[in-house]
């Protein structure tokens, strides 16, 4: 692995949520007007040049099989990251790694590092504070040097904003599966009710391709349509509780597997949740909570 290096220089695009309608360039979120839960308002961000915005009802996730890192932060991170920044007020980075077939990395910030060390794969970092600017990111295999990265993603961070940088795809491009890629997604969690919960949605699995979300807790009801590899949404805020989720994997309507969860435990919070295949081609829904946290749900049986 050590003598793999793809040197991927990727420009991340910032994914706020995906915008309503179909653009033919991400989801399409599906049209329900008739639902109770949640918000009455759609949830908008927007960063670099994609604003985006959802209507959908209750949405997903949290407890249940759980698996827990939240990484290691570098001392160096602040110093690091501060000299190529444009000063002000600090913005917020953290990482994800969802790479299948990836072993443990290190990240580095502009050849500088390591500031974050051994990110196992389902694992998450907490957030470092930094100062806003431009960062190049090495992503290199654990104990290895910035100079051997898999992957150099580029990312402007914004002064006050709050930011989760995923390494997503296949090593091994099994199958014809995406490689190794880096997205970023702006993390919003400002104004949430203290009952509600804000869920943003990504679409993290290489094994599967486009497809629909599901709510099937009581009556059937599509949230987002033809979402694509890659391709982030956030839903409208919606009453924390129990859901139970499905994906259409084969656009027949019906969904192909299906998952229970909780949000009761996130009442107030944002969270992400992404739908990632492991290395053998099993789907989970994996769940990022503000303080690094992370927890894997299987599918029902």
């Amino acid at each position: 692995m050590k003598d793999t290096r793809l040197h991927l220089l990727i420009s991340l695009t910032l994914l706020a949520p995906a915008c309503g309608g179909d653009d033919g360039d991400g989801a399409t979120v599906a049209d329900d007007s008739s639902s109770t839960g949640g918000s009455s308002e759609t949830n908008s961000t927007t960063a670099s040049t994609t604003t985006a915005s959802t209507t959908a009802t209750d949405t997903t996730t949290a407890t249940d099989t759980a698996t827990t890192d939240t990484g290691t932060t570098d001392d160096t991170m602040s110093t690091t990251m501060a000299d190529s920044s444009t000063g002000g007020e600090p913005a917020a980075v953290r990482v994800m790694h969802l790479g299948v077939g990836a072993p443990a990395v290190d990240v580095f910030a502009n050849g500088e590092g390591p500031v974050f060390e051994g990110l196992e794969f389902r694992n998450s970092t907490d957030y470092a504070s930094v100062p806003g600017g431009d960062y190049t990111f090495e992503v290199s295999v654990s104990g290895s040097p910035a100079s051997e990265a898999v992957l150099m993603p580029a990312l402007t961070l914004d002064a006050g904003v709050s930011y989760t940088a995923v390494a997503i795809g296949d090593l091994a491009m099994t199958d014809g599966a995406p490689g190794l890629q880096a997205i970023a997604l702006v993390d919003d969690a400002e104004g949430i009710d203290a009952a509600n919960v804000r869920i943003t949605v990504i679409h993290a699995a290489p094994a599967v391709g486009q497809v629909d979300i599901w709510e099937i807790t009581g009556t059937p009801v599509a949230l987002l349509e033809n979402v694509d590899f890659g391709v982030s949404a956030t839903l409208p805020d919606v009453p924390a509780g129990p859901l139970e989720i499905g994906v259409d994997v084969d656009d027949d309507a019906t969904p192909d597997v299906t998952f229970t969860v909780d949000t009761t435990p996130l009442a107030g919070g944002q969270v992400n949740v992404y739908a990632n295949n492991d290395a053998d081609g099993n789907v989970a829904l994996v769940a990022q909570l503000a303080d690094g946290t992370v927890l894997t749900i299987p599918a029902n049986g």
